[in-house]
């Protein structure tokens, strides 16, 4: 496998689209269960649970748009 294989600018996806779909699968995956667990077992409210998912996601955003644009493979 060459280093060409991961590349964004060769594939069929954008790099928004690359940075948003990571963000979003990642958030959706890892952070959304430990936040309902939160709501389920701790007894937090669902606006809690609405403030931290929403936190969770802007700081993913930020951190995959970061990986995208200002790394080089």
């Amino acid at each position: 496998m060459d280093s060409k294989t991961w590349r964004v600018e060769e594939s069929f996806v954008t790099k928004p689209q690359a940075a948003l779909m990571s963000a979003v699968f990642t958030w959706i995956g890892f952070y959304i269960p430990q936040d309902l667990h939160k709501v389920a077992f701790q007894g937090r409210t669902w606006r809690l649970f609405l403030i931290d998912a929403s936190y969770h996601l802007v700081g993913l955003l930020a951190a995959s748009f970061i990986l995208v644009y200002f790394t080089k493979i």
